[in-house]
């Protein structure tokens, strides 16, 4: 291998470092320093579960916890386990370990769900724009007066950041009518990417809890040698009439 070469990994390992490595240790602290404000966290705990803790994290796994992480939880759910997963465990170790850090900002992109996933059921997408050019829903190029004409059909749309959008943030609710100054002022409000869709109408049932927001059911998986283990589902809702359900912004979490 010549030296340019070995330059050259070099240098994507430093910066494979500073992108993941290093966020995932920013992970331990900013979890814990959260954690003051939990509920229960200050809660004292009894030496017998406090050692139990200590076998598990300790002696087997060489990591150091937290305890305020199984006061919270013990508090929680009335229940004491040393097998609780710390948040900040959970996500500068477990999480990076079972799912490649550098893919994430190509998975997380919404504008190529429906390339991801084509046999998957998608919200209606009206355009997208990616480095400033507009596309339709198949990505074909379009003018910002096809976009015009694609919108006006329209009394109400959904703007939303394809990246970066955790939380719910950038989601903006449309209802005004578009010409192309309009469109123009409209782009100019998402700092990068972003992609204009339908107003999901969520079925009676979920409806009928609450109306204003899309309320989802968020399930998470374990595949393991093949096999799929699920290991929550959570039904997540808007409350006080705000349209979206994020923790974040107002809504609500229900254990399913």
């Amino acid at each position: 291998m010549s030296i340019f070469r070995k330059i050259v990994d070099m240098g994507g390992k430093f910066s494979n470092f500073c992108a993941f490595e290093i966020h995932n240790k920013y992970y331990k602290y900013l979890f814990n320093f959260e954690l003051k404000h939990f509920v229960g966290a200050n809660n004292a705990i009894s030496n017998e579960y406090s050692k139990q803790i200590d076998e598990i994290w300790k002696k087997r796994y060489k990591v150091k916890v937290d305890k305020r992480w199984f006061a919270h939880f013990a508090h929680c759910y009335g229940v004491e386990s040393p097998l609780y997963i710390p948040d900040n465990i959970f996500h500068s170790v477990i999480e990076p370990y079972f799912n490649r850090d550098e893919y994430v900002k190509c998975m997380a992109n919404k504008n190529y769900f429906d390339k991801w996933l084509p046999n998957v059921k998608h919200v209606t997408t009206i355009a997208r724009n990616i480095k400033d050019v507009w596309y339709d829903a198949e990505f074909n190029v379009l003018t910002e007066e096809q976009v015009v004409e694609k919108l006006s059909k329209y009394s109400e749309f959904v703007a939303k950041p394809s990246r970066d959008s955790g939380g719910g943030a950038g989601v903006e609710f449309i209802t005004e009518k578009m010409d192309v100054p309009k469109l123009k002022k409209l782009k100019d409000t998402f700092v990068s990417d972003f992609l204009v869709q339908e107003v999901f109408q969520q079925h009676d049932c979920l409806n009928a809890i609450y109306p204003h927001s899309v309320n989802t059911i968020r399930v998470m998986t374990l595949n393991w040698h093949g096999k799929i283990y699920v290991l929550s589902a959570l039904l997540r809702m808007g409350v006080n009439g705000k349209r979206v359900d994020n923790m974040v912004r107002g809504g609500v979490n229900w254990a399913i």
